[in-house]
C-alpha cells in the first residue's frame, strides 16, 4: 500500500510538471486564444493596467470608487474634482467581490479613503468571477494574495492564465510595457483617476438579461462581507448603488424589493437604475453603459444625493442648478 502511494505521488506530481511547463510553452507561443484555457491579455480591454499603474502612486482619497465596468465608466473624477473632491475608480471588468477583496487587501491602507462609493450591478455579484480574475492577473504582479484569488476562482482558464503570468513575470517578458491612454479600436480614453471615457459611437443594443439570479455563490457572499468588514473595522461609510440602465435591464418590482433586502444590511444603499425615465440613445452607447452625457448627468444626481445624507466628504456643496 505504501509503495502504491508513493508511486501515485510520483506519478502526479510528473503529471503536475508536465502540465505546468506544456502551459508555459503554449503561453509562450500564444497568451491569448479563445480557443484554448490560456487567456493572457495584458492591456486588454477597459484599461485595467493604466488603472493599476495609478492606483500604485495614489493616496489619501475622499471618495474611492468599487466595482464592474459600471464603476470606471460611471464616476468620472473630473466632476467629483469640480466639487473639491479626491477621488479614484478601482474598478474592473466584471468586477466581483473575490477581486475587490484582493484589491482591497492591496491597496486600501495607501487610498484610506473618507467614504467607499461601490456598484452592485446585480449582473456581476453573482457570478465566478473568471472575467475579472483574468483581467485582473494579466495587469498587475503576481503575488500570494493573486494565487489566493485564483484559488477561489473555479476555472481553468484562470490557474492556466496564472501560470502564464507568473511565467513572464519571472522572465521580465512584459517589462516596460506601457498602455496607450486613447484606444482608437474600442474608442475608449483612460482618465487619470480611473475613468474611462467612450467615445461616440453608435448605439449598440444588448440583448435583455436573464431574470434576477437570487442566489450568490457562497464564496462571493464570504468576499463581499470581508470587503464590508474591512472598512466596518476603520469606520469608513459604505454606499452600495445601482447605476442607470435601460429599460431592458431594469428590474421587476419584486427584483427591486429583492436588491434592496440583499444589500441594505451593508449600508447606505442608493437604486438609481431607472433614473432617466425614458430610453435615450444620447445617453447610453448600449442597454447598460452611459455616453459622456448620461455619466455627467448621473454624476451630479448621486453627489447631490450623498450631500442630502450627510455623507459627502469635504462638504462640498450641492451642484448649482
Amino acid at each position: 500500500m505504501r509503495t502504491f502511494l508513493l508511486d501515485l505521488l510520483r506519478f502526479l506530481l510528473l503529471a503536475l510538471t508536465v502540465h505546468i511547463v506544456s502551459v508555459v510553452a503554449v503561453g509562450t507561443v500564444s497568451p491569448q486564444s479563445r480557443y484554448r484555457n490560456i487567456k493572457f491579455a495584458r492591456g486588454g480591454y477597459g484599461h485595467l493596467h493604466s488603472r493599476l499603474k495609478e492606483v500604485d502612486t495614489t493616496r489619501d482619497v475622499d471618495i474611492l470608487f468599487l466595482g464592474s465596468s459600471h464603476a470606471y465608466r460611471s464616476f468620472d473624477p473630473r466632476i467629483m474634482r469640480a466639487r473639491g473632491l479626491h477621488t479614484f475608480v478601482l474598478g474592473s471588468s466584471h468586477q466581483s467581490p473575490v477581486q475587490t477583496r484582493m484589491l482591497l487587501e492591496r491597496h486600501l491602507d495607501a487610498l484610506s479613503p473618507t467614504l467607499v462609493v461601490m456598484d452592485v450591478f446585480a449582473m456581476t455579484v453573482p457570478t465566478e468571477g473568471e472575467e475579472s480574475a483574468l483581467n485582473v492577473i494579466a495587469n498587475t504582479d503576481i503575488r500570494w494574495d493573486m494565487v489566493r484569488m485564483a484559488l477561489h476562482t473555479p476555472s481553468v482558464s484562470v490557474l492556466n492564465t496564472l501560470v502564464v503570468a507568473g511565467w513572464r513575470q519571472l522572465v521580465g517578458a512584459d517589462r516596460g510595457y506601457r498602455e496607450p491612454a486613447y484606444l482608437p479600436a474600442d474608442m475608449d480614453a483612460y482618465i487619470p483617476g480611473g475613468y474611462v471615457q467612450k467615445g461616440p459611437i453608435p448605439f449598440k443594443g444588448t440583448r435583455d438579461p436573464q431574470p434576477l439570479d437570487r442566489t450568490v455563490p457562497a464564496f462571493q457572499q464570504e468576499a463581499f462581507q470581508d470587503v464590508i468588514e474591512m472598512f466596518g473595522s476603520t469606520g469608513v461609510p459604505v454606499v452600495l448603488v445601482q447605476t442607470p440602465v435601460t429599460s431592458g435591464f431594469r428590474y421587476t418590482a419584486e427584483e427591486r424589493a429583492i436588491l434592496r433586502a440583499r444589500f441594505e444590511p451593508y449600508g447606505t444603499y442608493l437604486d438609481l437604475s431607472d433614473l432617466f425615465p425614458v430610453d435615450d440613445t444620447t445617453l447610453f452607447y448600449d442597454g447598460h453603459h452611459m455616453r459622456q452625457r448620461g455619466v455627467e448627468h448621473f454624476d451630479r444626481v448621486l453627489l447631490d444625493s450623498l450631500h442630502a445624507l450627510g455623507l459627502l466628504p469635504n462638504s462640498a456643496p450641492p451642484h448649482s442648478k
